[in-house]
């Protein structure tokens, strides 16, 4: 047998005297590819390890071990290591020399790598020389694994190269917006001293015209309080003017109506008299005509002079006009003094007392119809008689004052 034909044959002897493998040869019989180890039962001929540590004797797995007549791995048995990512230490192999439990054991010699104590893919096979052609398997995936390690430190240079240009490149940005943002501080800080100077003027500005505006409002306050107590002043004098020419309208009002209540007397005392002057003519003519003698006659002439005469002697006639009666001397005081005043009429609403010359015609309106209103209206002004109540042909109602002489009696005679 060839080299390669006696490894075969060792090769398969190997892999078939472990659980769960099958030997098979390749077709090609080509140099790399002489024999295969195939595995049946993946379980059966790997195991997965929990965990190895470095420099120590242990290994761990769940249920690997065989422990108080259980099944498993057991003392005597080698352990080779098939797949380890990330390691160069694929086909270390040791041999269980004791079994703690059913999950830990110890081996012959240190383990040379280290997981750590965490669980990680950590594949393994039981017995001498393992499987040849799953050691090749890892080996290759090994391999697999350490140039993805290397195409991913090359990234990973790659990577930080452009990582160091983009920080220089921040950096220079970082530096560019600091000028930046220093030149704006700048301007920010001359703008703020610019408005602050600005703000000062404003405010010596503001307070110039606020005390300006001050200043006009106490001119024109001042102004306005003298034109209001010039006006006030004018005012007052108007109203003492107006009251004074109110007052003096009332007292020639009354007067002007006493007055012509005595023109009106006069008038029908004088009316009379002319009708005693015809009465007394004729009676003289009649004297005269039926007289005998001159003497008789001289006699009766001279009484007939005589006539007006003793009548108004009999009367006590005289040709002054009566006073104004002094009723305002009596407001504010009452009825019954008011009238104790010959010719006055006391007034309830403001509490005066008025001549009756001028209150008898006040009763209503001038020219009103003829009602019970007029007439109780005329009735009840001053005591009971003072007015004289009339109604004209055209129904017009009139209220007036007739007092009673006692320089004129009407009808008198000798």
């Amino acid at each position: 047998m060839t080299g390669g034909a006696t490894n075969a044959a060792a090769n398969q002897l190997a892999c078939q005297a472990q659980s769960g493998c099958v030997y098979t040869p390749d077709d090609a019989a080509t140099p790399e590819n002489e024999e295969i180890c195939l595995i049946r039962d993946e379980a059966a001929c790997e195991h997965e390890l929990l965990s190895i540590q470095n420099g120590q004797q242990t290994v761990s797995g769940k249920g690997l071990f065989a422990y108080s007549g259980g099944t498993g791995i057991d003392v005597g048995d080698t352990i080779t290591v098939v797949q380890a990512l990330g390691s160069d230490l694929v086909g270390e192999t040791v041999q269980v020399i004791s079994v703690f439990s059913a999950d830990m054991a110890t081996v012959n010699s240190p383990w040379a790598q280290d997981t750590g104590g965490v669980a990680i893919p950590m594949k393994f096979s039981v017995g001498d020389g393992a499987c040849p052609g799953r050691i090749k398997q890892n080996k290759l995936e090994h391999d697999m694994h350490t140039l993805s390690a290397s195409l991913l430190a090359a990234n990973s240079a790659t990577r930080d190269e452009v990582s160091q240009e983009i920080q220089a490149n921040r950096a220079n940005n970082l530096a560019t917006a600091t000028d930046v943002q220093v030149n704006l501080d700048a301007k920010m800080a001359t703008m703020a001293a610019e408005q602050d100077a600005r703000r000062v003027d404003r405010d010596v500005v503001e307070a110039s015209l606020a005390q300006m505006a001050v200043d006009v409002a106490s001119a024109h306050s001042t102004a306005l309080t003298a034109a209001n107590d010039a006006l006030a002043d004018t005012q007052t004098r108007i109203d003492a003017a107006n009251t004074a020419r109110a007052a003096e309208t009332d007292r020639v009002h009354t007067l002007m109506a006493h007055q012509l209540e005595q023109h009106t007397t006069d008038t029908a005392m004088l009316s009379e008299q002319r009708t005693l002057f015809k009465a007394a003519f004729d009676a003289q003519a009649t004297e005269l005509a039926n007289a005998v003698g001159s003497a008789s006659v001289a006699a009766e002439v001279a009484a007939s002079r005589d006539y007006i005469d003793s009548i108004q002697a009999a009367n006590g006639y005289d040709t002054q006009i009566d006073p104004v009666p002094a009723c305002a001397a009596n407001d504010g005081s009452d009825e019954q003094t008011c009238h104790g005043v010959a010719g006055c009429a006391w007034d309830d609403t403001d509490s005066t007392c008025t001549p009756l010359v001028v209150a008898c015609p006040g009763a209503f309106a001038s020219g009103s119809a003829a009602t019970g209103l007029t007439s109780d209206a005329c009735a009840g002004v001053g005591a009971a008689g003072s007015c004289t109540y009339a109604v004209d042909e055209n129904g017009a109602a009139s209220c007036e004052y007739e007092p009673e002489h006692t320089s004129y009696q009407p009808g008198g005679g000798r």
